[in-house]
């Protein structure tokens, strides 16, 4: 066996791995709330995806791989991916409430400025425009 086919049986089942554990890091770092560790995780997960999509056959070829392992490891593996799916997919509904909560707490606090209610006249204060529609 050369070097390089021994590279590639083991690479795919790396990558798999790594999935595995990016994933689950996202899922804890969403359900504690720290989303200041959100964006190195994420691209964590993002080279990843790259590192499927650049493997020479991509998807496929690591889904042959999956298919040339031993059944009990192939069943190991292919549950892995199942529970990362399901993961991934909670991963999905989280990040969603945590864009509604922040939403909802932009709005309430928005609506809770004094500055930002209307004049008289009807207008905004100039001095309130920033903070209503992004980051001050």
């Amino acid at each position: 066996m050369s070097s390089q086919q021994g590279i590639r049986q083991v690479e795919p089942l790396t990558i798999i791995s790594d999935l595995v554990d990016t994933v689950e890091a996202v899922r804890e770092i969403l359900e504690a709330n720290r989303p200041e560790q959100l964006e190195e995780a994420v691209g964590r997960f993002e080279d990843i995806q790259r590192k499927i999509n650049d493997f020479p056959g991509g998807p496929a070829a690591i889904a042959a791989e999956l298919e040339r392992l031993p059944p009990e490891k192939n069943l190991e593996y292919r549950n892995l991916l199942e529970r990362t799916k399901l993961q991934h997919e909670t991963n999905q509904s989280l990040i969603k409430l945590a864009i509604q909560r922040n939403a909802a707490l932009q709005s309430y606090s928005a609506q809770s400025n004094l500055s930002a209610t209307y004049s008289s006249e009807g207008g905004v204060p100039l001095s309130s425009i920033g903070k209503l529609l992004g980051k001050t």
